[in-house]
Parts: C-alpha cells; sequence; structure tokens
C-alpha cells in the first residue's frame, strides 16, 4: 500500500496562487499516470512522450516564471529553486517506461505544496 510522503512547509491555503497553481500541474501529470498504470512500458513511454513532455516543458518555464513573481527568501520560491536544480532526475521518467515519477527525488519536495492527506498523488510505492 502507498504511504503519504511528510508533508511540512508549504500551504496553497497560505495564500499562495502559485503553491496552489503548481499543485495542480503536478496532479494533471499524475492524473496521466493513473490513466496508464498496469499498461506495458513501451505503451507508458509512448503516452508520456505525447502528453506529459509538453506538460512539463511548459511546467519549467512557468516555474522560472515564476520565481520572478516571488521573494527569493520564500519557501514556495525555495521548492521551485529545488524542482529546477533536480529538472533532469524530474523528467527521466518521460523516456522510460518502465519508470515512475514517483521514484524521482524531487518530487517530495515539491509535494510539501500540500499538506496531508491531500497530496495523495505524492506517494510512494510500497517495496
Amino acid at each position: 500500500m502507498p504511504r503519504p510522503h511528510s508533508a511540512q512547509g508549504l500551504r496553497p491555503g497560505g495564500g499562495s496562487p502559485i503553491a496552489t497553481a503548481a499543485v495542480e500541474r503536478i496532479a494533471a501529470l499524475y492524473q496521466i499516470e493513473a490513466e496508464i498504470r498496469g499498461r506495458p512500458a513501451d505503451e507508458r513511454r509512448q503516452v508520456r512522450q505525447a502528453r506529459a513532455k509538453p506538460l512539463m516543458e511548459e511546467m519549467q518555464k512557468w516555474l522560472k516564471n515564476s520565481l520572478s513573481l516571488l521573494s527569493p527568501k520564500s519557501e514556495t520560491a525555495a521548492a521551485i529553486r529545488y524542482a529546477l536544480s533536480r529538472w533532469r532526475a524530474l523528467t527521466r521518467y518521460i523516456d522510460d517506461g518502465r519508470a515512475a515519477p514517483l521514484n524521482c527525488s524531487a518530487w517530495p519536495r515539491l509535494c510539501k505544496l500540500y499538506p496531508e492527506p491531500d497530496n495523495l498523488f505524492c506517494t510512494y510505492p510500497a517495496g
């Protein structure tokens, strides 16, 4: 059974529309994963290339732009800088149908945007 990653730090309810928008973008990626769960690896890779890759490219641009709107000392800015500095790891799953985005080391930092139990898309598979 998946276990939620510990959530601490940022909270969209704290008045950050950027944090809320980031969580919505991540949720869209996990919706794609839910739709392709259980399919053959090559099919998952093809779907990720067609649907998740453009979303990730747009998210990277949006995150970079969002940094200019935030105080450099804010927790949201710290989470964005962390994600951008690990972008290669975050997007590696797109080219490998066997990989899961849940295994990327930077997602948990982004998933701190929502407190449990609302971060259900930020889980790690058991085992």
